[in-house]
């Protein structure tokens, strides 16, 4: 299922051709994606070098700070 949902934004991702300046990926469950996932998300995005990218995430699925740490080499 995450992946389905994955692909859906990249084809709408592509065709956008604005850069944004905030990319917020929230409700809580964006942390069920994987690193490579969101990674993929935010080049898609190709926001403005000095966006601010944030994540939602529950702390209870969160996952450890080794996961932590993916995500936040993923760009956030």
């Amino acid at each position: 299922m995450p992946q389905a949902y994955v692909s859906a934004l990249l084809r709408e991702l592509a065709k956008n051709d604005r850069r944004p300046d905030t990319l917020y990926f929230g409700g809580g469950t964006p942390a069920l994606l994987s690193p490579a996932q969101v990674e993929s998300l935010i080049a898609a995005a190709n926001p403005l070098p000095e966006a601010e990218i944030t994540l939602e995430a529950n702390p209870d699925s969160a996952g450890d700070w080794r996961e932590l740490r993916k995500l936040r080499r993923a760009g956030f």
